[in-house]
């Protein structure tokens, strides 16, 4: 597989995984928007429209049957379409509409409700007119239509009255010939009858009937564009979330941050979460995790002897308690030797809760007495997970104590490496389960007195900053970890052994 296909791969997870966490964020937005899109459809007033039909054909009064050029056929059937666009708008014929719709109604306001355009390149035209009910829209409509007729009528009734009177006129002049006024006489005659015709050059092709549906106000096309909206709103919240999250998610964007290898990827567990006893009740892939972290801890020292190591992380949270007991439990079914965990967090302690212990007597006790740890410590058996079969080795717990003030002191005193000496003696492995060395200073010490030091970084809860912090500080300290444990990733399928639940 080539590195293209790989990155295209990891960006289409990246952007399948915002939406997996950022879901919710998506679907609220959305439901906003579509009840914001509802209810503006419900408070905003429903327009209507109604469309009349007119058609221009202009009359030639025939010049053969009156002698007279009343009207001339144009040039430009385009340009004259364009004039009879506006001239159905004009101030007059808004005018003779509004009169005749009644109170309510202004040339002004027919303004804004009327609007024409051509049907096509052809010589019908469409008088739309919106109002607030579907009888109302009809009524503008026709109204407009009619006013437009009848003015388009008088215009031409007004020139054939100038015509008759040129005859009229002509017919007065004493020099014309007897053959002209007989001409004249019968031109006359066929104006009157043209005037009495009452011609016109627009015809009223269709009248405007009430719309059944709204033309504006949808409640349906609110409501989808508000959703569609409230989504794109939505989305781009996710990305910005997304982009000013910092947290890391990805096995890899922890070794990234910390340029440390991921020893072992801890999958999600509600077992783990609720801590339940030690393997009871795992998943055969959750105890198998915890197998190869013991194994890839054994080879990460190249051949050197790991008799101890510090579990820690880069704050509170990580679930570095419960992969150091974890740890202990496939360490103890591996090896013939003892197995001993520490509980080092004097602060925060939790290991004896976890384990149904009592916490009256721990490792604080040890510190400020010169009690010997045999007399302190307490056997945890193993239950084996479902891979297994019967109970596998226990190992032992050195819970924390009471909680002490000068913890830093304690842990960073002679009776505290005396300690570690002691299990290093009595223990094949020693576990010690550490506090946050960002928060508090009392793991700074016992990193120099064990054989190595590992991290564990809950996904989902730590931040790069949080962790690259953390590097920077151990660094300094001059520790360098064996690795990382990547907690709490996602469950994959593994074919060699069964998942659970």
């Amino acid at each position: 597989m080539n590195s293209d296909t790989t990155t295209d791969r990891g960006d289409l997870r990246g952007i399948l995984g915002m939406f997996r966490r950022r879901w919710l964020l998506v679907v609220v937005a959305t439901v906003i928007g579509a009840a914001a899109g509802l209810i503006i459809a419900k408070s905003h007033k429903k327009d209507y429209s109604g469309t009349a039909v007119l058609l221009f054909r202009p009359v030639l009064l025939d010049v053969q049957l009156t002698g007279l050029p009343l009207q001339q056929p144009a040039n430009d059937p385009q340009r004259e379409t364009s004039t009879d666009l506006g001239l159905v708008t004009l101030p007059q014929v808004r005018s003779r509409a509004a009169a005749a719709l009644g109170p309510g109604y202004t040339a002004e306001k027919l303004k804004d409700k009327v609007d024409v355009s051509a049907k096509g390149k052809s010589q019908l035209v469409d008088v739309k007119a919106t109002d607030n009910t579907p009888a109302a829209a009809a009524a503008v409509a026709n109204a407009m239509a009619d006013s437009f007729v009848a003015y388009r009528r008088q215009g031409l009734v007004a020139r054939i009255d100038s015509a008759i009177r040129q005859v009229q006129r002509e017919l007065r002049r004493r020099n014309t010939t007897r053959l002209q006024r007989v001409v004249l006489r019968n031109n006359y005659t066929k104006l009157v009858q043209l005037r009495a015709v009452q011609p016109g050059d627009v015809q009223f092709v269709s009248r405007a009937i009430p719309p059944t549906k709204p033309s504006s106000g949808s409640t349906l096309l609110y409501t989808i564009l508000g959703g569609l909206l409230g989504f794109l709103v939505g989305i781009a919240a996710a990305v910005g979330s997304e982009a000013l999250d910092r947290r890391v998610r990805r096995p890899d964007e922890v070794e990234s941050a910390l340029d440390l290898p991921v020893l072992a990827t801890i999958p999600r567990s509600r077992t783990l979460r609720d801590g339940v006893g030690v393997w009871e009740g795992l998943s055969g892939a959750d105890v198998e995790a915890f197998r190869l972290l013991r194994t890839n801890l054994r080879y990460r020292t190249g051949g050197r002897d790991l008799h101890s190591v510090l579990l820690t992380s880069a704050g509170a949270g990580s679930g570095k308690t419960t992969v150091a007991l974890h740890l202990a439990a496939a360490a103890a079914a591996a090896t013939d030797g003892r197995v001993l965990l520490i509980e080092a967090d004097l602060r925060r302690p939790r290991l004896a809760q976890l384990l149904g212990l009592p916490a009256e007597l721990g490792l604080s006790s040890a510190l400020e007495s010169d009690v010997e740890i045999d007399d302190l410590v307490a056997s945890v058996p193993t239950a084996e997970g479902e891979n297994g079969a019967g109970t596998a080795p226990g190992f032992d717990v050195l819970v924390a104590g009471p909680p002490l003030p000068n913890a830093s002191e304690l842990l960073g005193s002679e009776r505290m490496s005396a300690l570690l000496r002691q299990a290093g003696l009595d223990y094949e492995l020693t576990i010690v389960d550490g506090p946050p060395p960002a928060l508090v200073s009392d793991t700074i010490p016992l990193m120099k007195q064990v054989d190595g030091v590992l991290l564990v970084a809950r996904l989902g809860h730590e931040n790069s900053p949080e962790l690259g912090a953390l590097r920077t500080q151990l660094e300094r300290l001059g520790v360098a970890p064996l690795g990382v444990v990547a907690n709490f990733s996602r469950r994959t399928a593994n074919p060699y052994v069964t998942t659970g639940t």
